[in-house]
């Protein structure tokens, strides 16, 4: 028989008796001890084990209170969690909040600015990405947190991943102690203190060290080594795609069928995917699309179940090869030839915005084509300019323009390569 509020106030332990139990629905009891303490237990059973989890005392919580925590943790146990473990990670939470530690100051300031719509879903991602490096910081409240030991967390991410990540976790500490302040927990943002600091400060344009790209005279040999080598398919082709059009991999490896249109030679990138705000088409060569049509045979060929919403880089459509992917395979085959130099991908954008400042294109077709922050170069004269001017035509000539050099460099690598073994065969006599 359920119990009722007059049985729950009136009900008692014997003196003979160290506890006895009366018992409600679905799992809900009342204890009460031989000295009268009321406690609600709630009993279930998670892989195949019983287990009695303490829901509060009585009359605290009153038996209204008691049914309405025992469906919400039936609810949590339907979904196949274990109650007690959810509440301990409940309790934790709620303790690590009233503590004000970095990760729950991270949580709050984080959930402010999404909900004013002031981080894009692509720069939330960008940012949890950043912030798992910051984890030695998570559970120590702000109060307590020293300027020494944040000092010595950024000069360490600094030297054992890079500036780049280093400048981008003191940004992300700066959005917390800025939250922080405006909600009086401390007084000022120590991360405003490391303006100046020798080895944290702000990096100036001309100190950004640009990624490495292959030498000029050594492009034709690599991409004709990449074209001869029996690397993936999708990462061959993402190389050479990323050398003919300079974007960055994670804008040109997320890239699905239904964003390519054919008939227009281009595909769509989403805002999400680009640091400038706003979408655009990135033209496609007649060379670019013999090669999306292989990946296409390729990957209809081994999956049956193929559609357009696949990925264009990737095996068979279903999962895309990893952003890292095409940097690895690169990086093998300069080792396996013994190349003598270090190039990584993100470097190839580096040779697309060389050779299109020396072609003399418009300089706000390259803004666009590399993604930069600003169109024009000026951010003034950004709000000027048509959203719908995204200079394709001009582009379509940037692209053609380095899928042709390129073509040109490995022909005339493979030429010499040919003349220098017919030497060394006899098979061409040298003048004296």
């Amino acid at each position: 028989m359920p119990l009722s509020k007059r049985k729950c106030e009136t009900c008692k332990c014997p003196s003979d008796k160290p506890m006895i139990v009366f018992f409600d629905e679905r799992g809900l009891s009342l204890r009460v001890t031989r000295t009268q303490k009321k406690s609600w237990i709630y009993q279930y059973t998670f892989n195949k084990k019983r287990t009695n989890m303490t829901l509060g005392s009585y009359p605290e919580l009153s038996l209204a209170a008691a049914r309405d925590e025992r469906d919400r943790y039936a609810k949590i146990l339907g979904q196949g969690r274990n109650p007690s473990i959810h509440k301990s990670e409940s309790q934790y939470q709620a303790e690590e909040e009233s503590l004000n530690t970095m990760n729950s100051l991270y949580r709050k300031a984080a959930a402010e600015r999404i909900q004013a719509g002031l981080w894009s879903d692509s720069h939330i991602r960008r940012t949890e990405m950043t912030w798992k490096h910051l984890k030695p910081i998570y559970d120590v409240p702000i109060t307590e947190l020293t300027k020494r030991r944040v000092r010595e967390l950024l000069i360490r991410i600094n030297a054992e991943i890079g500036t780049s990540t280093a400048q981008k976790c003191k940004a992300i500490l700066s959005v917390v102690y800025t939250y922080a302040v405006l909600n009086e927990i401390i007084d000022a943002n120590l991360i405003s203190s490391f303006a100046r600091d020798p080895i944290l400060k702000k990096p100036q344009e001309e100190d950004i060290e640009k990624h490495p790209a292959i030498p000029d005279d050594r492009i034709g040999e690599a991409f004709a080594l990449i074209d001869d080598s029996k690397m993936e398919l999708a990462s061959k082709y993402a190389l050479h795609m990323v050398q003919y059009t300079g974007l960055r991999v994670r804008s040109l490896l997320t890239r699905k069928w239904k964003h390519y249109e054919k008939a227009k030679s281009r595909f769509f990138i989403e805002k999400e995917y680009l640091k400038n705000p706003r979408a655009t088409y990135c033209p496609v060569t007649k060379d670019m699309e013999a090669m999306l049509e292989s990946l296409m045979m390729m990957q209809k060929s081994l999956n049956p179940k193929w559609t357009a919403d696949g990925y264009i880089f990737s095996l068979d459509g279903k999962q895309r090869i990893s952003l890292e992917a095409p940097n690895n395979s690169f990086k093998k085959l300069r080792l396996k030839h013994k190349l003598g130099y270090v190039a990584r991908v993100h470097g190839f954008r580096t040779t697309c915005e060389d050779h299109w400042i020396d072609g003399r294109f418009i300089e706000s077709a390259i803004n666009v084509q590399m993604n930069h922050t600003s169109t024009t170069g000026n951010k003034v004269r950004d709000r000027y300019i048509s959203k719908d001017k995204d200079f394709f035509d001009e582009r379509m000539k940037m692209v053609q323009h380095m899928n042709d050099f390129i073509k040109r460099e490995v022909k005339i690598y493979r030429v010499t390569q040919t003349t220098f073994k017919n030497l060394q065969a006899g098979k061409v006599k040298t003048s004296v």
